[in-house]
């Protein structure tokens, strides 16, 4: 019972529920001793996951107070200790019913939390100029190589801040295991949809406020937040423009921001210097915002917005995806029509 709990989050139930057994057990071995009965060992199993588990809990609330005290860097320590520990190490498994190589994540919720509360400690810590050291490498050397029908795209997700900050790398990962083993955890997806602003990737913050929405449909906040995602996905910001918004969305200083780049960069969301890679990654992630069946219960007027931003997208990856046709584009983008 202890096991199942921590692993579906409730790490404090776990620990009062060993606590219970310990002390039961504690009470019926008195009575043996009086009785002259011989005492029944407490399991070395119970024992060691007990101590796990209290320490867990310690590191976990240890984090939380430092997070909401205003150190970051101390949190984000805190949380990276407690992912260290036996229950909460990344575990995986394989399913033969998936591709080969694929594996699949064992629904560790105590472990879900612990990354999302990292990679937000580590966020803040950032912004505030912070530095945040870590013991180890996450995930212990392990690569989630996990199949997951929602987020099965996302292996290059911020793939460029990831290789010029640490920091950055450990949270997009961290965010992409957490939502791998809890895909309606809307606490994750809000971190997420703040990382993925910060990198300038509009469109994935908005398909993570779409999925929060799912959850949990009454979210006043979030819907606000989907709707301004949508705007500016669509358009109505400088990020259209191959600027980089900010946690806000907007885009800085005037000096920051470049000239406009062409219409089909623009439909992906993209700046001209995007590389092949940038642009595959650009189409599969417009791609999946708007495509039709995404809008079935939208309104009419929302249903004509996504179908016509859809054929730019298809449109734009024509004209990019081809070496030799991006290379006309790129030369003379007016005589090209999106």
């Amino acid at each position: 019972l202890a096991s199942a709990l921590w692993r579906v989050g409730d790490v404090t139930g776990a620990v009062e529920n060993l606590t219970a057994f310990s002390q039961a057990a504690g009470k019926d071995n008195a009575g043996r001793r009086n009785s002259g009965v011989p005492q029944i060992p407490c399991p070395p199993k119970i024992t060691s996951l007990g101590a796990h588990l209290t320490k867990l809990a310690d590191l976990t609330t240890r984090g939380i107070d430092a997070h909401e005290e205003g150190n970051p860097d101390v949190a984000a320590r805190a949380f990276d200790e407690a992912l260290r520990l036996p229950p909460t190490r990344a575990f995986f498994f394989q399913d033969l019913s998936l591709k080969k190589n694929k594996k699949q994540a064992y629904p560790n919720r105590a472990r879900g939390d612990l990354l999302w509360r990292r990679a937000e400690a580590i966020l803040d810590a950032v912004e505030q100029g912070v530095e945040v050291d870590f013991h180890r490498e996450p995930f212990h050397g392990q690569e989630t190589a996990i199949h997951d029908s929602d987020d099965s795209d996302d292996d290059d997700d911020g793939a460029g801040a990831e290789s010029e900050n640490k920091p950055f790398s450990v949270a997009a990962r961290d965010l992409r295991e957490s939502i791998l083993i809890s895909p309606h955890d809307v606490d994750a997806r809000r971190v997420r949809i703040r990382y993925r602003r910060t990198v300038g990737d509009i469109l994935g913050a908005f398909d993570d406020a779409r999925a929060a929405l799912d959850a949990n449909p009454g979210e006043p906040q979030m819907r606000k937040l989907a709707g301004d995602l949508a705007k500016e996905a669509m358009g109505d910001t400088s990020s259209q423009l191959g600027g980089v918004p900010g946690r806000n969305g907007n885009s800085g200083s005037d000096k920051s921001v470049p000239s406009p780049s062409p219409a089909a960069y623009r439909a992906l969301g993209l700046a001209k210097s995007a590389d092949p890679r940038a642009i595959r990654r650009g189409y599969r992630n417009a791609a999946k915002t708007w495509h039709p069946d995404k809008w079935q219960n939208a309104s009419d007027v929302e249903k004509e917005k996504a179908r016509t931003r859809f054929q730019k997208v298809q449109r734009a990856y024509e004209l990019l995806g081809d070496r030799k046709t991006k290379r006309a584009y790129d030369a003379d983008p007016a005589q090209f029509e999106v």
